[in-house]
């Protein structure tokens, strides 16, 4: 009878052991929303000539460029960060612009 209370004992010893003691500082783990793309800005972007990442980025707000060729497989994640700019390897020239 001694031996199961001591198991007994033993055993609430160790499940208490395993829980976890909520933080009395409060966390900020709301993530920062990420800049939109503006949907105006890169529909301008069609029929422009070699613009660097960078240029792209600045222009549309966006901070993910996709650089596609024409009928190049995609995901259809949407993304509100992103652009995605279709170029012509041929001319350089980018045929479609999109946000997401």
């Amino acid at each position: 009878m001694i031996k199961k209370i001591a198991l007994l004992g033993c055993m609430a010893f160790a499940v208490s052991a395993c829980s976890s003691v909520p933080s009395s500082e409060p966390t900020n783990s709301t993530p920062s929303k990420p800049t939109e793309c503006v949907a105006a800005e890169a529909a301008k972007l069609v029929g422009q000539n070699d613009l660097s990442e960078a240029k792209i980025k600045q222009l549309t707000k966006a901070t993910i460029v996709r650089k596609l060729a024409p009928n190049q497989p995609m995901t259809m994640d949407y993304r509100i960060e992103r652009v995605t700019v279709t170029v012509d390897p041929a001319t350089k020239k980018i045929t479609n612009a999109s946000c997401g």
